[in-house]
């Protein structure tokens, strides 16, 4: 629900942990005077009003009746406010398993009378394909024609193609009920009940967790502009483009189905409109359960909204949610979300609204008719925040409590600087229940996750890497004016602090000159150089922006590039921006973000470049350049493209450092930071190298003879390397092992054959031996009767 200031009844909000749970709204007051004594006069109006009609003849049917003892918020300009939070366990619609749950709420105000019109209608956003829906929308609705019979019915639907939409389940409220639980302004009860089905007797699948409270009616206009303000996303880009997210993932439980011994490492993605990034996961799964150690990320807001004017239809209206999913390698395991405007912001040192001590001023009534049975999540578990702001307690201090939220970040005038110091906000803390993707997970597992909302400072981990601060840096009053002025130096004072990097390496050179020249040579406005570069890639209708200072804060300078490539499809538009990071004696730090109009997918692609020149000498600088891909949206297409560009990306890009090397070297002397082999022709060089990936500390500079490997070289093979090309050994001496064993089995299966073949020859002599002895009997049976006979036939 918003944080709304009530400043007509001089009463003030504070959100004090009830369950702890969620959010409670509590009017703070010195005492309860003043509640009593609205309550008292809108009796008298009451009575008075009733005293008219009766003696004027006129009174209610028993149907429309209020009865003294229903509630005295009736008969004022109050309006009920039903803030509907989440829902635990749905199921789509449809029983087939391409079927998604595209879920919504649809809250009426009406009679329960059968057939009887909805006195008043809302619905919130769609909140697509999940089963686990965290709305946290408020919608008001206004209590003129409110009688006792009438109840407050929550319907969650289901959003299918076109205009047809299904039911889910419904909860019931009598308002009676949700308004006896009303004693004050603000008071918010909450509620978690189960779903049934639509004829409200049988328990259905899922439970909706929602809270009802009054508020003033005059405050009706600024809270509806409010909840569409936070929805809107130029509104939000504008009000956090200068925030960072923080994300940290506390822990994971209930991983039933996942091998403790699973080789592919967990990562978390986080998703905020078209900016992901991931994380490694590192612990060890004990008992279903993830303790990762360092489970962070930060999401700059200003370059994840600032695509959000491109996006269409359901998307757009889901720009605003924090989505958070659990991989194990390319498998989705499970997802949750969470929306933007529930995180809270970080307070600035002095401000209020950061958390409450125990010994804090100000009311703390606890009472609601559901805390017999405290709302918790979907794992049992109580929702809670991490901390409490204060109580304001004079009009310096009187500000909204939306200034603690995502919501209300710009919508309230700072405070006074003279408030009271407190420690900064340690962020919120969820605990949802994720909805499972791959069958390999027995039931769908938890996330503990901690959020929080902080102002972007320069020096923050931003990318993996940590930035200088602009101001430390930037040596003249305008971004971009002597940045690149500065005089090289042969002994720097401090190394340079290498931002870590986990890309694709594309360069890797020395040249003859120093840093600062370097920079100034390359990058400075109007320079030569770089416009050559761009004519040798065949670079047209290139508009390049003036050196500016960052709208984010962390670079010294930026400027923005547009131009057309020519691609074996034709030319394609490109959205380029170069951001100076670091620039100090000991060298430079360049950021380069070139985003290209992939033909048939649009935008979807950023490919990150990070440029550093070390300083290795006097006049002489290495220049290292590394990418990698940041995907902005996914789709069939971007899937049937991914593997192209992923293989064409780090070729394009060793080609354009190449044609600047070849420019380089038409002036300055050109060596090979491993080899040493100059362009020069010189038979010794300088073997450079960077011991150290999160810093480059230390830097070694040792002569090496021309085409030879020097011990740098071996330096630069990391770990991972080695035991890549140990692999790579270890399968070809495998193959080579299995070769020999498959030979030796053909030679002795060829020997077995031949010594069957000569036992069968062997067989076939004996057996025309036998039939040649056969046939010589056989014909000597035959010639004895002749003689025989005639013996006989000579006798007389």
């Amino acid at each position: 629900m918003p944080k709304l200031e009530v400043s007509s009844m001089a009463l003030f909000e504070e959100i004090i942990d009830r369950d702890p749970s969620y959010r409670l709204l509590e009017s703070i007051t010195e005492t309860a005077a003043i509640d009593r004594q609205s309550v008292n006069q809108l009796e008298i109006a009451r009575q008075q009003v009733q005293a008219s009609i009766q003696h004027q003849g006129l009174q209610r049917s028993p149907a429309l009746q209020r009865t003294p003892s229903f509630s005295p918020w009736l008969d004022g300009d109050f309006f009920i406010c039903v803030s509907v939070k989440e829902a635990i366990d749905l199921a789509p619609a449809v029983p087939v398993r391409p079927a998604t749950c595209d879920s919504f709420v649809r809250v009426t105000l009406q009679r329960s009378v059968p057939g009887a019109l909805p006195l008043a209608e809302a619905e919130t956003r769609v909140i697509s394909r999940n089963c686990f829906p965290m709305w946290e929308e408020c919608l008001p609705f206004p209590l003129d024609h409110v009688t006792e019979d009438t109840i407050l019915n929550l319907r969650v639907m289901d959003k299918d193609i076109g205009h047809f939409n299904s039911f889910l389940g419904t909860v019931s409220l009598p308002i009676k009920e949700a308004l006896a639980a009303a004693r004050k302004l603000q008071h918010e009860t909450l509620y978690r009940r189960s779903l049934l089905d639509k004829q409200n007797s049988a328990p259905t699948r899922g439970e909706l967790v929602f809270g009802v409270a009054v508020v003033a009616k005059h405050e009706y206009k600024e809270m509806r502009g409010f909840m569409l303000s936070i929805q809107d996303p130029d509104t939000v880009h504008k009000s956090l483009g200068g925030h960072c997210l923080h994300v940290k993932l506390q822990s994971l439980k209930e991983l039933s189905g996942i091998s403790p011994g699973l080789q592919t490492p967990l990562v978390m993605e986080v998703t905020v409109c078209s900016f992901v990034i991931r994380k490694q996961l590192d612990g060890q799964l004990v008992g279903g359960e993830l303790d990762p150690e360092g489970a962070e990320v930060v999401v700059p807001l200003g370059p994840a909204f600032k695509d959000g004017d491109t996006l269409k239809g359901k998307n757009r209206a889901q720009f605003g949610e924090v989505k958070v999913e659990i991989l194990a390698g390319k498998t989705r395991l499970a997802k949750t979300q969470v929306p933007i405007w529930d995180v809270p912001v970080r307070a600035e040192v002095g401000v209020p609204g950061t958390p409450l001590d125990s010994d804090s001023e100000g009311e703390t009534e606890r009472d609601s008719p559901d805390r017999r049975r405290p709302p918790r999540d979907s794992n049992g578990g109580v929702v809670e925040s991490a901390s409490r702001p204060i109580v304001p307690k004079d009009d310096r201090q009187m500000q909204s409590a939306a200034s603690n939220t995502a919501a209300g970040a710009a919508a309230v005038t700072p405070p006074s600087p003279q408030a009271a110091t407190r420690r900064d906000w340690d962020g919120k803390r969820y605990s949802r229940r994720m909805e499972r993707l791959d069958r390999c997970l027995n039931r769908a597992p938890i996330a503990v996750l901690i959020m929080q909302l902080v102002k972007a400072e320069p020096g923050e981990s931003y990318g993996g890497g940590m930035l200088t601060p602009a101001s430390a840096c930037n040596l003249g009053s305008s971004a971009g004016g002597d940045v690149f002025d500065g005089a090289d130096v042969d002994n720097p004072e401090e190394p340079l602090p290498v931002p870590a990097f986990d890309g694709v390496q594309v360069a890797d050179f020395v040249v003859g000159l120093g840093p600062m020249s370097l920079l100034k040579t390359i990058y400075a406005e109007g320079a030569e150089l770089m416009k050559r570069v761009f004519d040798g890639e065949n670079v047209r209708d290139l508009k390049v922006d003036p050196w500016g200072s960052d709208p984010e804060g962390r670079a010294i300078c930026m400027r923005s590039l547009n131009y057309m490539k020519p691609s074996p499809v034709g030319l394609v538009a490109v959205q380029s921006q170069q951001k100076v990071m670091i620039r100090q004696g000991a060298g430079f730090v360049v950021h380069q973000y070139v985003t290209p109009c992939v033909p048939s997918a649009g935008y979807c692609v950023r490919i990150f470049v990070q440029i550093v020149g070390q300083h290795v000498g006097p006049n002489k600088t290495r220049i290292t350049a590394a990418c990698k891909l940041e995907w902005l949206k996914t789709g069939v297409m971007v899937s049937m493209l991914k593997g192209k560009i992923e293989d064409g990306t780090p070729k394009d890009t060793r080609k354009f450092f190449d044609t600047l090397r070849n420019e380089l070297a038409a002036k300055f002397s050109i060596m090979n930071s491993a080899t040493g082999g100059g362009d020069g022709g010189a038979t010794d060089a300088v073997a450079v190298t960077t011991l150290g990936a999160s810093g480059g500390d230390l830097i070694a500079v040792s002569p090496t003879a021309a085409g030879g490997i020097s011990s740098a070289r071996l330096y630069q093979l990391s770990s991972s390397s080695l035991v890549v090309v140990a692999g790579v050994l270890g399968g070809l001496l495998l193959v080579l092992l299995l070769l020999m064993g498959v030979m030796r089995h053909m030679q002795s299966e060829q020997a077995r054959t031949q010594r069957a073949l000569d036992s069968v020859s062997h067989a076939l002599e004996a057996l025309s031996q036998q039939l040649a002895t056969v046939a010589s009997t056989v014909a000597t049976a035959n010639a004895q009767p002749q003689e025989c006979s005639m013996r006989v036939a000579a006798t007389p």
